[in-house]
């Protein structure tokens, strides 16, 4: 992705923030920003408080990802802190996501924001299938399990055909998987 931006607007125009920066290029790098040089930053979470002089958008790209919420001190949310920043700024935000938070797919379904969906894939691969399973009408059907019939059923699939599955356990405990 860095590649692509510096490709269409130059590395001059670019500031690159991330926490395997030094200190002295992060350093560096603010300064640039300070003084104006720079008209895209792109980076981690840090990079909300890059003192841009005339914010015109803010874009968090996989919005849903919890890497936005700092666990140290100071703690803070970068994409509270952009809606906050884009409100005040009177500038577009734009939340990208294959797959939203559900508060903010909430909002745009009720027109509280702006829903732009994306129909098809940039090089015009077919989308995954995706199945969506109501573990109450499992428990309902008598499934105690933690996993739907469904679910069991496709692990056994790839067991006997030797393949492999992943399964992956967020921390509010909602499987999702994946055929490898």
């Amino acid at each position: 992705m860095l590649e692509r931006f510096i490709s269409r607007f130059g590395k001059e125009e670019i500031a690159i923030l991330h926490s395997k920066l030094s200190i002295g290029e992060r350093h560096d790098e603010w300064e640039r920003i300070r003084q104006g040089k720079i008209k895209i930053v792109i980076g981690a979470r840090s990079a909300i408080f890059a003192p841009l002089k005339s914010l015109g958008i803010i874009i968090v790209d996989e919005e849903h990802d919890s890497s936005y919420k700092s666990e140290t001190n100071p703690r803070y949310n970068a994409k509270e802190i952009a809606k906050k920043l884009a409100k005040e700024n009177n500038i577009p935000l734009v939340l990208g996501s294959a797959t939203p938070n559900i508060d903010t797919y909430y909002n745009a379904i009720n027109n509280k924001t702006t829903l732009l969906e994306l129909t098809k894939r940039a090089n015009n691969s077919s989308l995954p299938k995706v199945n969506v399973i109501d573990l109450k009408q499992e428990l309902a059907n008598g499934n105690r399990s933690m996993l739907s019939v469904d679910l069991y059923s496709n692990i056994e699939e790839n067991l006997e055909n030797k393949k492999q599955t992943i399964l992956f356990l967020n921390r509010r405990r909602i499987f999702h998987f994946y055929n490898v």
